[in-house]
Parts: structure tokens; C-alpha cells; sequence
């Protein structure tokens, strides 16, 4: 992993589809399952290639339904050649479809065309918009907020950051990092400690059960305040009320005032709302999942840390897909202008790279 703040911030997969080499005696890391998408339109899509078809319905509005969506795509992009199979169902659908697929691709519009099935669409062409979030981890370390929070002078700071993370908490579904993915990760390298299978010394030993020790403990209350439903009450006042005195002041008040515009203007999304799983390379079954690359950590630095960030990189170094919030636009009907709306993705993973900055320099 690398960091995009001078090697700290975000931590970043090194390499191509983020692999980097294995470590030996390395047991195999439990991932939590995704979040359910339950954000746009309420859909639950399934992709239809590679699935049996037949399971779809009656072929004739299985075909109808597919080529009605595919000449509707074909005309809004103005695609050249033929979109006709001479083929029998299912393969008609499969050979239509690769042909349109090519055309689309060459004209480099940044978008994935699919054909996908929910509970409104028997087989219905669509485009598929992904937020390329890079080979990043967002993971914002809150030690440095927990020790603020004893120092009266930095109390503004720490109230500010409260309501800051109590947002991306409750509302943005980012994980606490004593729970999911980054929590069986944190178990498994004390595990490796406490067996003995790590080459290390007592001194070590010692300072990983007192980092343990310290992110259990003030994890606990940490996480008790931050679901509290004051702290999100209090987010625009605390914001309105911020004085900025210094640089760090002024970045802190920034991304405050951009989440909490995020927050008003979308007050029940969350991130992992537009993650439909499973649209992009549907037959790979090993996916980087969100609440995976997108949680809170404990500390920043340190032997623990530097573990986390090694057994984290072991464990996607071989998985060739990532799920990424989408936006999906059906072509059931000819539209009058395509429309893939990631603003709220956009902002937000920008206030992550500042947010990040700021929980690792405090």
C-alpha cells in the first residue's frame, strides 16, 4: 500500500489490479458480505449474461423487451451496423448483444454497456457510469481525535470532527473499525501475534497488546458517542460556529462545510446506497467490496498499522474486480439525454482525501 499524502493519508493498492506479493503462512482473510444496494430506484439488478436466460421468463418478451432496449441504445449513441442475430434464443441475445457492445466501446464513452434484470425489466439494455475511486483505501485513523478530545484548547477541533464523523457514521454507512472487514483484520493480527507465528520480540508484543489495549477501550466509548444522535444535531452549528485559526483550521472547517452541504442536500444517502454489486464482470466471485477499502482505523502509524496495511494488501492482491458506487441509466425508453449523476460521489470521496489529511496530521 502507498498513501497519497506524503505516504500517510489514503492508502493506496500498489500495482496493477492492487497485487502485491504474498507473504507466506498467510491464512486466508474473512471479507463481510456487501451492503445491499437499496439506494437508486430501489433496484436490485442482476445481470443477465452468463446467467441462464431461460430463467428469465418467456423468450418472446425476454426478446422483445432486450431488442426494444438495444435499438433505443443504438439510436441515442447513433451506432453503425447490424444489431440482428439470425441465431436462435437464447444466442441471439448474446451475438446482438456483442455486436452493439464493440460499436459502444469504440467510442470511448467511459461507460459499461450490460443488459440487466430487476423486478420491472424482463432483459433490458443499460449503461453503466462507475466512480473510479483508484486503487485506494480510505481509511481515516481516529487515535489522534480520541487524544484532542483531553485538551481543552483543541476541544472546537474535536467537537467539529465529531459531528464530522458521527455523519459519515450514521448516515454514510462508512464502518467503525472495531467491526466488519477492518475488524476480523485487526482480530487476525492479534491472533498472529498471540500464537507466536509472527517473528517478533517481547518488547513488540508488548507494545501491540497496549495499542490493542488502547483502540478496545476508548473504541468502545468512541463508538458510543458517535452513534449519539447530539453530535449529527449539532453538525451546522458547529460548523456556523468554527472559528478557523490557522491552516489546519481552515482545511478542517472546508471539508466540514462540504460534508455537512452533502448532508443537507442528500440527509439519507449513503455510500454504499449506489453500489449494485456484481455489474461489472459479473463472473468474477473474488470483489473488493466497499465497506472493505472505505472504513475507519484506529491509529495511523506503528507496527499495528503497518500490519493492517500488509495483511489488507494480501488479501486483494488477487481479487480482479472492485464493486464502485454506479450510476445505471435503462435505455427501455429512448431517452432525451444520458444521465449518470455522481456528484454525490464525487464530493464525497473528495472529503475523504481532505478528511484523511487532517486525522493524520492532528
Amino acid at each position: 500500500m502507498l498513501f497519497t499524502h506524503d505516504n500517510r493519508s489514503l492508502c493506496c493498492l500498489a500495482g496493477q489490479n492492487g497485487k502485491c506479493r504474498r507473504r507466506k503462512k498467510r491464512q486466508a482473510a474473512k471479507r463481510t458480505r456487501p451492503a445491499p444496494a437499496n439506494g437508486f430506484l430501489n433496484h436490485r439488478f442482476t445481470p443477465v449474461m452468463g446467467r441462464d436466460v431461460g430463467l428469465l421468463g418467456v423468450p418472446a418478451q425476454v426478446e422483445k423487451a432486450f431488442y426494444q432496449s438495444l435499438r433505443n441504445l443504438v439510436a441515442f449513441y447513433h451506432l453503425k451496423g447490424d444489431c440482428s442475430s439470425k441465431l436462435s434464443y437464447p444466442m441471439n441475445i448474446k451475438q446482438s448483444f456483442d455486436k452493439v457492445e464493440k460499436a459502444f466501446m469504440q467510442q470511448r464513452t467511459g461507460l459499461q454497456v450490460v443488459i440487466l434484470n430487476d423486478a420491472t425489466h424482463k432483459a433490458c439494455v443499460a449503461t453503466v457510469k462507475a466512480y473510479d475511486t483508484g486503487p485506494t483505501l480510505f481509511y481515516l485513523p481516529l487515535q489522534r481525535l480520541v487524544f484532542i478530545l483531553g485538551k481543552r484548547h483543541k476541544r472546537r477541533q474535536a467537537d467539529l470532527l465529531l459531528s464530522v464523523c458521527a455523519y459519515l457514521l450514521q448516515v454514510a454507512g462508512i464502518p467503525f473499525f472495531n467491526d466488519g472487514f477492518v475488524g476480523g483484520e485487526y482480530d487476525m493480527i492479534y491472533e498472529w501475534y498471540d500464537s507466536g507465528s509472527m517473528d517478533y520480540d517481547e518488547a513488540d508484543f508488548a507494545v501491540v497488546r497496549e495499542t490493542y489495549r488502547q483502540k478496545d477501550y476508548h473504541g468502545k466509548k468512541l463508538l458510543k458517542s458517535l452513534r449519539h444522535s447530539y453530535h449529527l444535531q449539532q453538525f451546522e452549528a458547529r460548523v456556523k460556529n468554527f472559528r478557523a485559526v490557522g491552516k489546519k483550521d481552515k482545511e478542517l472547517l472546508e471539508v466540514s462545510t462540504k460534508l455537512l452541504s452533502l448532508y443537507r442536500q442528500f440527509p439519507e444517502r449513503s455510500i454504499m446506497d449506489n453500489v449494485f454489486g456484481n455489474l461489472i464482470e459479473p463472473g468474477e466471485e473474488e470483489r473488493i467490496y466497499p465497506d472493505q477499502y472505505i472504513s475507519f482505523i484506529w491509529d495511523g502509524a506503528g507496527m499495528v498499522f503497518d500490519q493492517l496495511i500488509e495483511s489488507v494488501n494480501t488479501s486483494f492482491q488477487e481479487m480482479p474486480a472492485i464493486e464502485e458506487p454506479s450510476a445505471v441509466q435503462f435505455f427501455d425508453r429512448l431517452p432525451d439525454s444520458a444521465q449518470h449523476d455522481l456528484f454525490f460521489e464525487e464530493q464525497f470521496f473528495e472529503s475523504l482525501h481532505l478528511l484523511a489529511d487532517i486525522l493524520f496530521e492532528l
